[in-house]
């Protein structure tokens, strides 16, 4: 759904009538309805950055454009860098803030967003929703903390971009990876080892690899192979993971070094649970509502939380 709350801030929702009233806030500017032509959004955009007030804004979140089912967001963004001088204040950006009703995330039409990361240099948290057709290019941003991405089926291409990518300020990264599906094409071993490699993002404090479909490869990986010691919140919810792969993370080299642990809405029992607060009690564990499996046929399915 579309976001009630982001940057830690609740968000606005922006209207030439009505204009900015509130002070350190996050606005959100989107059309009201799928069809509406985009140079409604950019004259909404326009009327922002006019806006008297615009200084108060820190957080600014871009909701639904024309056809987004079919037509991407590049001309939106040309805009937000063709007026960058009015937004190097802005310390927060979200791409694609729109809920189902408005266009399903499989659905939204993403474009490349390296100009994101070249021209706004005091962004300090960017969040991404929808993965069709999106690309980040070569990443160097000096001041980043956090970086969300929110999808259906992330390509092992963004993978890839976001493993080279130079973030040194990196705290937070958050990844909704899918499923095959609706565009997840990651090998394991080859697109997210190197994310877990030691000293990629040297102030990495909390590391998200959420909804996959590989959910059980994931962790087996992470069995395995030590996080890097700053890394001391882990979310692998939303996913496919079973007792199984689980039963792995109890003698995992990571958990010592974790305070926080979500695994929740995956498929686990609760017993898988309990052998983990009893192990590493120091660790504050979210097993949440667990899913269960579908038969068909004898054949058993796994599902992510969010694919279409």
């Amino acid at each position: 759904m579309a976001a009630d709350f982001f940057y830690n801030k609740k968000v606005h929702q922006f209207t030439k009538s009505e204009g900015i009233t509130e002070k350190n806030s996050v606005y959100r500017l989107g059309l009201e309805y799928m069809d509406d032509e985009d140079q409604k959004l950019i004259e909404l955009i326009d009327a922002f950055l006019q806006d008297p007030n615009l200084k108060e804004v820190i957080g600014l979140s871009i909701g639904i454009w024309a056809d987004a089912y079919d037509s991407d967001c590049e001309s939106i963004i040309n805009k937000l860098v063709e007026e960058k001088e009015h937004l190097q204040h802005i310390e927060a950006l979200f791409i694609g803030d729109m809920d189902f009703d408005e266009c399903e995330i499989s659905w939204i039409q993403q474009t490349n967003l390296n100009a994101i990361f070249k021209n706004f240099p005091n962004l300090k948290v960017f969040q991404i929703k929808g993965s069709e057709g999106l690309a980040l290019g070569e990443i160097e941003h000096q001041n980043l903390e956090t970086l969300v991405i929110q999808s259906g089926g992330l390509s092992k291409n963004v993978l890839q971009e976001i493993g080279n990518a130079t973030l040194p300020k990196l705290k937070h990264l958050e990844l909704w990876l899918g499923t095959d599906d609706y565009g997840y094409d990651c090998e394991v071993e080859a697109d997210i080892l190197p994310l877990l490699e030691d000293g990629k993002f040297p102030l990495l404090f909390h590391l998200g690899l959420q909804n996959c479909i590989d959910a059980d490869d994931i962790v087996q990986l992470i069995s395995m192979t030590p996080l890097q010691e700053t890394i001391l919140s882990l979310d692998l919810s939303m996913g496919t993971l079973g007792d199984k792969s689980a039963e792995g993370l109890l003698n995992a080299p990571c958990m010592p070094q974790l305070c926080y642990l979500n695994l929740s809405s995956n498929y686990l029992s609760s017993g898988i649970g309990q052998k983990i607060k009893e192990k590493f009690p120091h660790i504050e564990l979210k097993m949440g509502e667990q899913k269960e499996e579908d038969v068909y046929d004898d054949e058993t399915y796994r599902y992510v939380d969010v694919g279409e």
